[in-house]
């Protein structure tokens, strides 16, 4: 896969984000080290590749225990309103939200299904009336 290596700072997006924000706020700014301004365009943009590769690996090595980074765990817990499982051990025995959108629409249609049977029914015994 050609995007491979990405596919760990996607699924940690959120932390990633917040993370760099951080780290570039305390480096550039007078609450930390104040470098803007002080910085060449090369230079800055070396410590931009170097922080977003040490993201890189950092995501990768995350994501080898836990299912998610912790702000996304954060979120999907305040999101379902139950702590959500942080370890890959046990997943599979956690609802996804796609299993559980399915099992939803299954019975939304096994619901129109008899709707319709139980309408079709009245309308064939009202046929039979005449």
């Amino acid at each position: 896969m050609l995007l491979g290596w990405a596919v760990p700072l996607g699924r940690m997006a959120f932390t990633n984000y917040l993370a760099q924000s951080l780290i570039f706020g305390w480096i550039f700014y007078g609450h930390g080290l104040g470098l803007f301004g002080h910085l060449s365009a090369a230079e800055a943009l070396a410590i931009g590749l170097t922080v977003y590769v040490c993201q890189i690996f950092f995501s990768a090595w995350w994501l080898r225990r836990p299912r998610y980074g912790p702000v996304e765990w954060l979120w999907r817990t305040l999101m379902y309103g139950t702590r959500q499982p942080m370890s890959l051990v046990g997943a599979e025995s956690v609802a996804k939200p796609s299993r559980l959108r399915n099992r939803l629409k299954s019975a939304s249609l096994a619901l129109r299904c008899k709707l319709r049977s139980t309408a079709l029914s009245r309308h064939v015994a009202a046929r039979r009336q005449r």
